[in-house]
């Protein structure tokens, strides 16, 4: 997979957000898509991420296709977005599978199902994974 991810970072694709002190939350800009990077467990509705309690939250997200995104991370949540709009408005997820690349050609383990993608895709430190997820505008 690391082929995949320098090409995709060559390609100005790639983009990481690193848990800073005081800063529980990030957004990434990919230009139709915003991804909102949340640290920290248990995430509430309508309230503040806690961040965790060391500062050790991070993601990568890497846009494959216009729609098409893969990300991962260490507690932190990665929720999507249109741009001057609020989470899940005007927007879905279509698929989110977990899997890896081999041989250059991604290769789906399983699909996530809607409580794992209901409030972002959440990545715990102690059980890594990689998610390619497919988003749709209505």
């Amino acid at each position: 997979m690391s082929k995949e991810i320098a090409r995709l970072n060559f390609e100005g694709k790639l983009k990481t957000a690193v848990e800073e002190p005081g800063q529980v939350q990030q957004e990434l800009d990919f230009g139709a898509w915003q991804a909102t990077v949340s640290y920290g467990f248990p995430q509430r509705d309508g309230r503040r991420p806690p961040g965790t309690s060391d500062g050790h939250g991070a993601a990568l997200v890497a846009q494959v296709e216009p729609d098409e995104f893969l990300v991962t991370g260490v507690d932190a949540s990665v929720g999507f977005h249109l741009p001057g709009r609020l989470p899940g408005l005007r927007m879905q997820i279509l698929a989110a599978q977990e899997g890896s690349y081999q041989n250059g050609t991604w290769k789906p383990a399983r699909l996530w199902n809607g409580d794992e993608t209901d409030r972002g895709l959440n990545f715990h430190e102690n059980d890594p994974a990689i998610v390619r997820v497919r988003l749709s505008k209505f």
